[in-house]
């Protein structure tokens, strides 16, 4: 079984400059990557792309996906976001297996990546 590894936190906080830092030190590591790509109901900013950073959809449709057993909804500072717990065949997550684990947040992304390689 893989791991799951969850880079999150607000907007502009380094979650995209830290996953290329990882990219960077360990390439090998970060082809195996997928991306999740979360459902959000707020408009595109320049330079995204519906179905690269998310699916953008109306906040009916993304209420409409509370009804469908497979999908999480969650209000995100007052937009709503949704994630597929089963994305393809070859992907699914269970949320019997979700963990929380403390975490102390390192001062530097070199930090952030060490400790993911260990």
């Amino acid at each position: 079984m893989g791991r799951l590894i969850v880079l999150s936190g607000p907007s502009c906080v380094g979650k995209g400059p830290l996953h290329t830092a990882f990219g960077n030190f360990y390439p090998e590591q970060a082809a195996k990557l997928q991306k999740l790509v979360l459902y959000n109901c707020r408009s595109p900013r320049p330079g995204e792309m519906d179905g690269k950073d998310y699916y953008f959809r109306s906040r009916e449709e993304i209420e409409k996906l509370r009804e469908k057993e497979n999908f999480i909804v969650l209000d995100v500072r007052g937009d709503l976001q949704a994630v597929d717990l089963k994305v393809d065949s070859r992907t699914s997550l269970s949320l019997q297996r979700v963990e929380k684990i403390p975490y102390r947040f390192p001062t530097t992304a070199l930090a952030v990546v060490d400790r993911l390689h260990h």
